[in-house]
């Protein structure tokens, strides 16, 4: 069996709700590119180039904000973003001023939030039954989703414990609190834990 995902980075600050798309969009990328120039001394320049240039750090870092959305072109000079939802194949160009903390309104393909909703790469019976998602991010082929319920932790277990017993799935890992998968699909944690009343439901999935 391979090892469990390497942690993720830490979570960046939210942006104040005052910031405008362009706003939070622009802090993304003026990051990603600080970066690449850091790194360009020892190679990083090839990285950058591999990516695609600008165009290409741009739409990395949009896709990294929006997992269920194909980034098919950003044009600085009209300022808009166009973009295809990966589960029902819908299309749209939409300024970017319109996103909502460096996030796509889904009302912007003509969908509502809960049509929209997807789990990124990892398989869609992840979503816990009337789960609300809370963060969803792709980076680097892993996809990490946060879901809060009003359920407690130990009926959330049973209900992942289920469903991975009815597809057949083997568990390398099962507790009360912990479920860790490994197979030829990828790797798959499921953790949850109190918060206050709410149930917090963490899922990383790093595909193979």
């Amino acid at each position: 069996m391979s090892s469990l995902p390497p942690p993720l980075p830490p979570p960046q600050p939210i942006p104040k709700k005052g910031m405008s798309g362009c706003a939070i969009a622009a802090i993304i990328v003026g990051v990603l590119i600080g970066l690449v120039a850091v790194v360009a001394g020892v190679g990083g320049y090839m990285v950058y180039k591999q990516a695609g240039g600008k165009a290409g750090v741009i739409k990395s870092a949009f896709a990294i904000a929006n997992p269920d959305y194909d980034i098919l072109d950003v044009d600085e000079r009209e300022k808009t973003i166009t973009v295809r939802h990966k589960k029902t194949g819908k299309t749209a160009t939409i300024p970017i001023s319109s996103l909502k903390d460096g996030r796509i309104d889904p009302a912007e393909l003509g969908m509502t939030e809960k049509e929209a909703q997807g789990t990124g790469g990892a398989p869609e019976w992840v979503k816990y039954p009337d789960a609300k998602q809370m963060t969803a991010a792709q980076i680097l082929g892993i996809t990490t989703l946060v879901y809060e319920t009003d359920d407690p932790v130990e009926k959330v277990m049973e209900y992942y414990k289920t469903e991975i017993g009815n597809k057949g799935i083997h568990a390398t890992n099962s507790g009360s609190v912990a479920i860790v998968v490994d197979d030829a699909n990828g790797s798959l944690q499921i953790s949850a834990h109190n918060q206050g009343r709410k149930t917090m439901i963490s899922i990383v999935f790093r595909k193979k």
